[in-house]
């Protein structure tokens, strides 16, 4: 029988992908900062009022613990970085460049696990975990539209940019396995702690904005967001932050981290099935190996 873990991690990543979808396809020229506000609070109120009716009022008493505190700002840290030097590479590089370095975040996730024996990891698990990664770049890999090389395409900037982003989210999610696995620490709870840092920190971000271009006497209004936008960013909030998130780290809090870990990484797949359902994607025949090289070598974890 699949343990629940993993079921809660294949359907948590099937969300992620999807709700990154939704946001290429309803978001544009979003600030990164107001944009995780927005998420922040189409997720927050009802985790805050889930976590007060399983756990009561002092549900985020044992979060006041210094060393674990510091753990849980690393990792809202990591993922708010992360995503800033994401939304400036992409305003430089196509996406379909950036993306596929980017993928090997599990990696360095399940090296950390390895070198810290915070989890058994065999070297079954790390080849397997290597074929995933290179079965995300064969998906989400796209030429550009005058169809230069790989190498014409791969640049300095984009491998530091992208290996950069890989690491701090491989540090991210290995700071949550650990804190996941303290005594008292459920996935519900975390989740809430986290987005509520996220998106007091996001707003902070914002105003500092708002600041430095008022007192540059910029021309150049920032918008919060537009109504489109935050249509879009709610359900985000709502469908990521709050289901799959819960569901990921539900999963960490109970299963078994190596094994998670690449099966959580390999939301791009997820995304560009949901894109090709859609009719945002063709369907060619290197997409097809990368595809099928995940889905075999995720069901190789599992068994």
């Amino acid at each position: 029988m699949v343990e629940i873990s993993i079921i809660f991690a294949f359907i948590g990543s099937f969300i992620f992908g999807f709700t990154a979808v939704i946001l290429q396809i309803g978001v544009k020229d979003q600030n990164i900062f107001s944009g995780m506000v927005i998420r922040a609070i189409g997720s927050l109120p009802i985790l805050i009022i889930l976590n007060i009716w399983l756990y009561g009022t002092n549900f985020f008493d044992i979060y006041l613990q210094t060393e674990l505190l510091l753990y849980v700002i690393s990792a809202s840290f990591c993922l708010v970085l992360g995503d800033l030097l994401l939304m400036f590479a992409l305003k430089r590089k196509p996406v379909g460049v950036i993306v596929p370095i980017i993928a090997i975040n599990p990696l360095f996730t399940t090296l950390l696990l390895l070198f810290t024996n915070q989890a058994p990891v065999t070297g079954t698990i790390i080849i397997l975990v290597v074929f995933i990664i290179f079965g995300i770049f064969l998906v989400t890999f796209n030429k550009s539209d005058n169809e230069k090389s790989i190498l014409e395409l791969i640049d300095f900037e984009v491998i530091f940019f992208g290996i950069f982003i890989a690491i701090l989210w491989g540090i991210m999610q290995f700071l949550e396995i650990i804190i996941l696995k303290t005594d008292g620490i459920t996935g519900i709870s975390y989740v809430s702690i986290k987005f509520t840092i996220v998106g007091s920190a996001s707003l902070v971000g914002y105003i500092v904005i708002l600041i430095k271009n008022k007192l540059n006497e910029s021309s150049v209004k920032i918008k919060f967001t537009n109504k489109r936008s935050f249509k879009y960013l709610i359900f985000a909030g709502f469908i990521a932050w709050t289901v799959g998130s819960v569901l990921v780290y539900t999963a960490f809090e109970i299963g078994r981290p190596e094994i998670l870990t690449p099966i959580i990484g390999i939301n791009p797949i997820f995304a560009v099935l949901v894109s090709l359902s859609l009719g945002y994607e063709k369907m060619n025949a290197t997409k097809g190996i990368g595809i099928t090289l995940c889905v075999l070598c995720s069901l190789l974890l599992v068994l």
